[in-house]
């Protein structure tokens, strides 16, 4: 499904390095491998302000802070987070709420409600052609 939802967009790729390496799967392990492939390449790992608040109990989050650039977004109930600057490795960005989340998506099909207005064509195709989300599925 997310090369369903990214088809067409030349800034995203797809990774299976989560799956393929398999078990128990921590953000600093996937930095690290896309650092050995990608020697010079600086990603940015994006997350919410709800889930910054844990960010220093994330297995080693000072090396993950030397290997990506920490994007926090504004969400709601969650403050982003003070001094956050470019400087810092951490930036908080203000973003216009969406409510709108897996979880909702995936109880909208179960209970037979549209999700069109929530997902892209490509991956409607994929939860409707595979019978996903449904109760008897």
């Amino acid at each position: 499904m997310v090369r369903a939802a990214i088809q067409g967009h030349s800034l995203f790729r797809a990774s299976e390095i989560e799956v393929a390496r398999g078990g128990v799967s921590y953000t600093i392990d996937t930095l690290r491998q896309l650092r050995n492939e990608r020697p010079h390449w600086r990603p940015a790992l994006i997350i919410g302000a709800d889930l910054f608040r844990d960010f220093d109990a994330w297995r080693e989050p000072e090396a993950i802070r030397e290997l990506a650039e920490i994007i926090v977004t504004s969400r709601p109930g969650a403050d982003l987070p003070s001094g956050a600057t470019p400087g810092s490795g951490v930036r908080a960005v203000e973003v216009t709420p969406i409510e709108l989340s897996a979880s909702q998506v995936r109880k909208r099909v179960k209970n037979g409600l549209a999700v069109s207005n929530m997902v892209v064509p490509a991956v409607l195709a994929i939860i409707e052609g595979e019978g996903l989300y449904r109760e008897n599925a």
